[in-house]
C-alpha cells in the first residue's frame, strides 16, 4: 500500500537534508511563526516541484540539527521517493524487531515467542497507530526501537549500554529523555550519570561540529513549540481535549467541520491542569511500581510511562503511541480478566475502522469538538488507569504462571 507512496513526515527529514547539503541554512527551519503547519515555505515548494512528486506536502523541520546533516547524503545521493520507499523497509523491520524487543522485556516468561508474534503482527496490522507512523514515514518508528532496546539492555544488567541507547533516543527527539527517571526511580545512579554525560556529549559534540547558529534556531522554535496548544486531526493531548471541553461549556466553540488544525496560545489554566496530571501520574506509577521484582518492575514502568508522557506533551500525535501497543500485547494475552478487556477495548479503540470514523475522515456536521479528541484522550486515560491497577507481568490467581506456549488451552 505504501511502497511508492509519499511520507509526508519524511520529506521534512530529506528536504532539511537537502538544503543542509546546498548550504542553504536559513531554510532548514524555515516555516511559519507557529512553528508546524501546512504552509509550505517558498523554497521547499520550489524543491519538492523540483522532483517527480511535484504538488506533494511537506511539513515544517522541527528535530535537531544533525538530523538534518545526517539526511544530507540521503538527499544527495537518493531521490525522495527511493528514499522513502529505503525508509518504508527500514521502518516495517523497526516494528518488527521491536515486537520481539517487547516480548524480551514483557513476556519472555510468560508467552512463547511464536505465538507472541503471530498475535502482536495481527494486532499491528490492524492498528491505525503504526500503519500512520508508517505512512508518514515517521523517525518515532526508531526512536521506539532505541527506547525499547535501551531496556532490555536495561532489564538485563547492562546500565550503561541501556543509557547510550536511550541518550541517543533522546538526541533525536527530546521527548525519550523522559524515560531516564525509570533510573532515578530504581535508584540507579551510575545509569542516570551515563544518561546525562551522553545526552550533554552529543549537544556538545554537535554543537561543535554544525556551528550554535543552527541550534539556536532549533531552541527557539522549541520555546515557541512549548507556549502553543496545537489542535489536530492527527493528535489527541489532554490539553487539547481539556480546551475544547471548557469551550463547549463556555458556549464558544467553533464548528470543526473544515478545521483540520487551530493553533493558539496554551491557557495557563490548561498548561497548570496537564503539568499537574503529569506530575501526578509519575508520583502513581512510581508508587504502585516500586515494591515489583526488578523482573516485572521494569516492564510495568515503562507501560504505564508511554502513555502518560505524549498524553502530557502539546504534540500528541497518534504515533506517539506506538511504545504502548508493542508491549500491552502481554496484558491481552494473559493479564487478568479486567486488564485483558481493558487491553482489547485499547486495541479494538485503534483499529482501522474506529480510527476512521472519529477521525477527519468522517467528518460530523457541526461539530463543536474534534470526535477524535474527545474519543481517544479517556481512551487512553482510562488505558493508562488499567496498567496503574494491574501492572504488567501480573496474571490472573487461577492462571498458572507457567509460560504460555502451544497449544493454547489458556485462552
Amino acid at each position: 500500500m505504501q511502497w511508492n507512496a509519499w511520507s509526508p513526515d519524511f520529506s521534512a527529514y530529506y528536504f532539511a537534508g537537502h538544503f543542509y547539503g546546498l548550504e542553504q541554512f536559513d531554510q532548514i527551519y524555515a516555516g511559519p511563526p507557529t512553528v508546524i503547519g501546512p504552509d509550505m515555505p517558498a523554497a521547499w515548494a520550489a524543491a519538492v516541484d523540483a522532483t517527480a512528486s511535484a504538488g506533494a506536502q511537506t511539513y515544517p523541520f522541527i528535530y535537531p540539527p544533525w538530523v538534518a546533516a545526517s539526511a544530507a547524503p540521503i538527499a544527495a545521493h537518493l531521490s525522495p521517493q527511493a528514499a522513502m520507499n529505503a525508509m518504508l523497509l527500514l521502518n516495517t523491520g523497526l516494528i518488527l524487531a521491536s515486537a520481539v524487543l517487547a516480548w524480551r522485556i514483557a513476556g519472555r516468561r510468560r508467552i512463547c515467542l511464536s505465538f507472541w508474534m503471530i498475535a502482536s503482527c495481527a494486532l499491528l496490522a490492524l492498528n491505525a497507530i503504526p500503519i500512520f507512523a508508517v505512512y508518514l514515514g515517521q523517525l518515532q518508528i526508531f526512536i521506539f526501537f532505541l527506547c525499547l532496546l535501551a531496556f532490555d539492555r536495561y532489564k538485563s544488567g547492562k546500565d550503561v549500554s541501556a543509557a547510550l541507547l536511550l541518550a541517543l533516543a533522546a538526541c533525536l527527539k527530546i521527548t525519550p529523555a523522559a524515560f531516564a527517571i525509570l533510573f532515578l526511580w530504581n535508584r540507579n545512579w551510575r545509569a542516570l550519570l551515563a544518561f546525562m554525560l551522553a545526552s550533554l556529549g552529543g549537544l556538545a559534540l554537535s554543537i561543535h561540529l554544525l556551528g550554535w547558529p543552527l541550534h539556536a534556531t532549533f531552541f527557539e522554535r522549541l520555546r515557541t513549540l512549548n507556549g502553543l496548544l496545537v489542535m489536530s486531526d492527527a493528535g489527541v493531548p489532554l490539553e487539547a481535549f481539556l480546551y475544547q471541553i471548557a469551550d463547549l461549556v463556555r458556549g464558544t466553540a467553533p464548528i470543526y467541520d473544515d478545521i483540520d488544525e487551530l493553533v493558539s496560545w496554551r491557557p495557563l489554566w490548561i498548561d497548570l491542569v496537564t503539568k499537574t496530571s503529569f506530575i501526578l501520574g509519575l508520583a502513581l506509577i512510581w508508587w504502585r511500581m516500586r515494591h515489583l521484582p526488578r523482573h516485572r518492575r521494569i516492564g510495568a514502568q515503562i507501560l504505564p510511562l508511554s502513555i502518560l508522557v505524549p498524553l502530557a506533551t502539546p504534540l500528541a500525535w497518534v504515533h506517539y503511541f506506538l511504545l504502548p501497543c508493542y508491549l500491552m500485547v502481554a496484558t491481552l494475552i494473559r493479564g487478568p480478566r479486567p486488564a485483558r478487556y481493558l487491553a482489547l477495548l485499547f486495541f479494538a479503540g485503534f483499529t482501522v475502522p474506529i480510527f476512521r470514523l472519529v477521525g477527519p475522515d468522517t467528518p460530523i456536521e457541526e461539530a463543536r469538538v474534534m470526535p477524535h479528541v474527545i474519543f481517544y484522550v479517556p481512551l487512553l486515560s482510562l488505558s493508562l488507569f488499567a496498567t496503574l491497577r494491574w501492572p504488567l507481568g501480573q496474571v490472573s490467581q487461577k492462571e498458572t504462571r507457567a509460560p504460555l506456549r502451544w497449544p493454547l488451552r489458556s485462552l
